[in-house]
């Protein structure tokens, strides 16, 4: 990666190094980025909502439920479909807005949630499905950020290597290949065949699931879905991270180059840079 950051330059570059270096020594929260959510943000919902088998929130999402930021015909066909008016909501949809044009087509017809589900291509609802996993994932690494760079008694631990995943159970001896970033810590992506950590690490795990009210089990079967779930390591390493300041026709910047593992997110590293959300929003 090599990406420019605006609106600053050569006096913000210290403060940045310090943040880099940082980044480099104990790694990247491994965050799902904001585009996992969707341009609405609302994807994780959508897939919570198929999860917990709401087909009537679900539908109220997907077709309903008009913000700020929509574009002017997605958001006149929601608010067509909130107002009761299937047949002026589809008109209203973008003929690009594929899925949406057949689930309200289906639901108009039959007048049922579950038409609605039906219609959509299987590949939509595993990525909302898919995104409410994510955030269950990024709410266990939010409590683990003071300890995402140490292993723990019962953490399940991926050696960056091959991949592979083994229960801690001697944290003071494997710390030494954490340092070395040989190994992390992992969080779940929760499915019926995620195994979870024990000890601290595991209590936080199950602690959000707890929060969030799901269980395992429950993941099993979603609809024609069945979700099994995966280990993620809560940190990527930064390769061969540079920053330089600079000034070109459209002003001063800082430029960040890295390189990251595949599956990670750019904009987790710079959120970490810059010490903003704006890259969420």
């Amino acid at each position: 990666f090599a990406i420019r950051i605006r609106g600053v330059g050569a006096d913000a570059e210290p403060p940045a190094r310090a943040v880099l270096d940082a980044l480099a020594a104990r790694g990247v929260p491994n965050y799902f980025g904001p585009q996992r959510f969707g341009a609405r943000g609302d994807t994780g919902a959508l897939g919570e909502a198929l999860v917990r088998n709401d087909l009537d929130r679900f539908v109220s999402l997907l077709l309903g439920s008009p913000r700020e930021g929509d574009a002017p015909g997605v958001r006149a066909a929601r608010e067509a479909f909130e107002a009761g008016d299937h047949d002026a909501a589809l008109r209203r949809w973008p003929g690009s807005f594929a899925n949406e044009r057949r689930a309200l087509a289906a639901y108009a017809k039959r007048g049922r949630p579950q038409a609605a589900v039906g219609a959509l291509d299987k590949r939509r609802k595993r990525l909302f499905v898919s995104a409410f996993q994510s955030e269950l994932f990024n709410a266990v690494l939010a409590r683990r950020l003071e300890t995402f760079d140490r292993v723990l008694g019962g953490d399940l631990a991926e050696k960056h290597d091959s991949g592979a995943v083994f229960r801690v159970t001697d944290a003071a001896a494997e710390q030494p290949r954490a340092e070395r970033f040989e190994i992390s810590p992992t969080g779940p992506v929760p499915g019926y065949r995620c195994e979870l950590a024990e000890g601290e690490g595991g209590a936080v795990e199950r602690a959000v699931l707890a929060e969030r009210g799901v269980e395992l089990e429950s993941l099993r079967k979603v609809g024609s879905l069945r979700l099994k779930g995966t280990r993620r390591a809560l940190r990527f390493g930064l390769g061969e991270p540079e920053l330089s300041a600079g000034t070109d026709e459209h002003g001063e910047y800082l430029e960040v180059r890295f390189t990251a593992p595949a599956g990670a997110y750019a904009t987790c590293a710079l959120r970490e840079i810059m010490k903003t959300d704006a890259l969420g929003g």
